[in-house]
């Protein structure tokens, strides 16, 4: 009788492609799922927000409404962004002092959702006329009844007594001259 040769070398063989097909599918299928998670990140883009040093014409905001940039060179950019939370690492915290504009701003920021918050202080250009209303400026391209005329910005002045007489009157309740504490500055408007 002929002896039989042994099978080992077969049945090793198997268990190999069988392991290689194992992994392989793991590792295609582990990899199918990383590249469709970074695909739908990349899907939503980059959330819009108020940056740190841009400009916006949004005097007044309430959380969630949009934040309209401006180019800081144009006259409707009333506020400077002086602070404001980084998207890709919003765990460091923003606080507004109480003569700062707050923004809050929430969606998503390539597929993550975060919460940001910035602040804003007045941009107002000396000669321009704007409408104030509680040391908020909206720029008007023409003075009229409704605005008041930057003359001077006084830096290092805490009071509004160093503008002389106060805008202030029965007519233009709205406007006044006004200190930015933050900023160490004093905003002193007249009549048109």
């Amino acid at each position: 009788m002929n002896p039989q040769p042994p099978q080992r070398p077969a049945s090793v063989a198997r268990v190999v492609i069988a392991v290689v097909v194992v992994l392989g599918l793991t590792f295609g299928l582990a990899g199918g799922v990383y590249f469709w998670v970074e695909q739908r990140k990349q899907a939503s883009g980059p959330l819009d927000y108020p940056a740190l040093g841009s400009c916006t014409d949004t005097v007044t905001h309430h959380m969630g409404d949009p934040v309209n940039p401006v180019n800081c060179a144009d006259p409707r950019a009333t506020v400077k962004i002086v602070k404001s939370q980084n998207p890709d690492d919003p765990g460091d915290e923003v606080t507004c002092t109480d003569d700062q504009i707050l923004y809050q701003v929430y969606g998503k920021h390539y597929g993550e959702h975060v919460f940001l918050t910035a602040c804003g202080t007045p941009q107002l250009t000396v000669g321009r006329c704007y409408h104030v209303l509680l040391n908020k400026g909206e720029y008007r391209p023409a003075c009229g009844s409704d605005s008041a005329r930057l003359v001077q910005i006084l830096p290092r002045a805490t009071s509004t007594d160093v503008c002389g007489t106060p805008i202030m009157d029965e007519t233009t309740a709205y406007m006044s001259n006004f200190v930015d504490e933050t900023e160490e500055k004093t905003y002193c408007f007249e009549a048109p």
